[in-house]
């Protein structure tokens, strides 16, 4: 590292792209207060976003560094067991963690006010996937700021436009779910705060051969885990509230949302 000051200018600009899944609230909290038809956008939008960012992004990154680590056979096969073991860690975190809301569980429906419940839990499974997610792109975004401020600030910029639709994917089923903002608010923030978290870790580690491989199995994994709850969950519910094709609008366009973020953070 080049001395403290560049260092906590990496900092700030890691919270600030980090922060910037906050601003996904914003669309989250003024879908849900409208028809059931522009709840099933935003949850359409949502499974686009991650089913895209999975396979046109994180598993293609992070089978690359895994075989550039490990070869072209050890990598690949690496890179798919990760995106398998993702998907079998939600799996699992889907039937421990409780389908509930306000302390009130799905176990008993007529405990429940809520028709939108069962998504509280979708929400926090994505915030951790995402929270798993920004570690590492926490981490890229350091060593930006080290090796160029003025790449750095570019690569601040593009992550934070490319977070907006994070934070909405985790806010949208969590507020319809809770009907509380501070809930959703809360379960944005532990996604994007994660970011910086990953570039201090990463400042403190900084040994690129494990750091590769830690991003490789990373990327991957968090790819399964996001294909699972985008086709698992939140695209059946947003078929299930309306009509099925206002799901599929919604669909294509968080899938359009992420091409267009994924092309401003490779001009970066």
């Amino acid at each position: 590292m080049q001395n403290g000051s560049t260092l906590i200018i990496a900092i700030l600009l890691t919270l600030f792209a980090g922060m910037s899944t906050m601003l996904g609230s914003i669309f989250a909290f003024s879908s849900c207060r409208k028809s059931a038809r522009s709840f099933a956008v935003a949850l359409g939008f949502s499974a686009g976003f991650m089913v895209y960012i999975s396979f046109v992004d994180l598993l293609p990154e992070g089978m690359d560094r895994l075989i550039e680590i490990y070869g072209e056979n050890g990598g690949h096969w690496r890179a798919i067991f990760s995106f398998f073991i993702g998907i079998s860690i939600v799996a699992l975190l889907d039937g421990i963690i409780p389908h509930c809301t306000g302390g009130r569980c799905r176990r008993d429906p007529e405990e429940h006010e809520c028709k939108h419940a069962p998504l509280y839990h979708t929400g926090i499974l994505a915030a951790i996937a995402l929270a798993i997610h920004n570690l590492p792109e926490g981490f890229v975004t350091l060593i930006g700021v080290v090796d160029d401020i003025h790449i750095g600030v570019a690569l601040a910029v593009a992550i934070a436009i490319h977070n907006i639709p994070e934070g909405i994917s985790i806010c949208v089923p969590v507020y319809a779910a809770t009907g509380k903002k501070s809930t959703a608010l809360w379960y944005t923030f532990i996604a994007g705060i994660s970011e910086p978290i990953g570039a201090i870790i990463g400042y403190l580690l900084l040994k690129s051969c494990i750091t590769g491989v830690l991003c490789g199995i990373s990327f991957c994994g968090v790819a399964g885990m996001m294909t699972y709850l985008a086709l698992d969950q939140l695209l059946p519910a947003a078929r299930a509230h309306t009509n099925p094709h206002w799901a599929m609008l919604g669909f294509v366009a968080g899938m359009f949302c992420m091409a267009v973020s994924l092309f401003l953070l490779g001009m970066a």
